[in-house]
């Protein structure tokens, strides 16, 4: 199992709370539920995709700004608390479109925070009679860690900061996205850099390559307002994995509900709706390995809101996410 930690030296470490002592391992070790945890395992994928696949920047007619709240496997010491900000656009010069966006995570694992800036270029072009669309994403990851936090029972290793210690690495991704009628895929690596955020002298924080691909299609019909829209996601770093199998559901491009099924990991529901430009939606998940047992779940909440660059050429522009297209 790959740890994402780097030391020069390794002594037992006796912490004065089991838990704490537990929380603190989940986190070395990155458990395979955790998907290596340095990105962030949110719900809501299809409607944070530029998140996970920079060439969704400017997929979409409209300027969207996102924002979501992702409270990871609640009740367990040190979870995953995470806040995520992403806006998007799309452009057109040189007699070309274009997209751009930025994304803006903070996230606290037990005694790390994380806090991003990345910015978003995309190239689009029309194929098989769809659109494709290129990207790279570029920016700064800056890691903190707060040995205040840690009681050691025995000596000081000089492994384990006892202080607030934090460092910065630039870091970057790419990513390809298509679609074609009501068909859509899309892949991407982030971390593409590899950082190893030096804390202390001792300390290095590895932050892997991930992979993802996300399929997906629309089954609608001419005779009901209801749709279809099962989709696939995937995620590796080349140690622990994630396959979320996921099935939509929508009424009146309004109401919206999912059921998602991540094998030996979890299950998981979404409900969202649509109220003219404003999208709110709520995601829960509920484990189903052995953190069943010491967690009640994960929580996300999520609010979009678009409007159009020109309103004069967009005014009956309509949301649509990459699941409704």
């Amino acid at each position: 199992m790959h740890t994402g930690l780097r030391f020069t030296s390794v002594k037992q470490v006796l912490v004065k709370h089991y838990y704490t002592l537990v929380a603190l391992l989940l986190l070395i070790i990155g458990a395979q539920d955790l998907v290596a945890q340095n990105d962030l395992l949110l719900a809501q994928y299809d409607r944070a995709y530029s998140y996970y696949n920079p060439a969704y920047a400017g997929m979409r007619k409209d300027v969207f700004i996102t924002a979501l709240h992702n409270r990871q496997w609640e009740g367990m010491p040190g979870s995953a608390k995470s806040f995520v900000l992403l806006a998007d656009a799309p452009i057109r010069f040189m007699d070309r479109e274009h997209g751009v966006g930025v994304r803006v995570v903070t996230q606290t694992v037990g005694l790390f925070s994380v806090n991003e800036l990345m910015g978003q270029y995309a190239f689009k072009q029309k194929l098989f009679g769809g659109d494709l669309s290129v990207a790279i994403q570029a920016g700064f990851v800056n890691t903190a860690f707060d040995g205040t936090g840690v009681v050691l029972e025995t000596e000081n290793d000089p492994a384990i900061p006892l202080t607030k210690v934090n460092g910065k690495s630039f870091d970057a991704a790419a990513g390809v996205y298509y679609q074609r009628k009501n068909l859509y895929v899309g892949f991407s690596s982030t971390r593409l850099t590899a950082p190893a955020i030096p804390l202390t002298e001792q300390y290095i924080l590895d932050l892997p390559r991930h992979y993802y691909l996300l399929a997906g299609y629309n089954i609608r019909s001419d005779f009901s307002l209801f749709a279809w829209h099962p989709s696939i996601f995937a995620a590796t770093d080349g140690y622990s994995s994630r396959l979320d199998v996921t099935m939509g559901m929508s009424y009146d491009n309004r109401f919206f509900v999912s059921l998602m099924y991540r094998p030996t990991q979890a299950v998981g529901v979404h409900l969202g709706m649509q109220l003219g430009k404003l999208y709110a939606g709520y995601a829960f998940e509920w484990p189903t390995s052995a953190l069943a047992k010491a967690s009640w779940g994960s929580h996300e909440l999520l609010v979009s809101y678009s409007f159009p660059l020109s309103p004069a050429k967009n005014r009956d522009a309509k949301y649509k996410s990459i699941r409704f297209l």
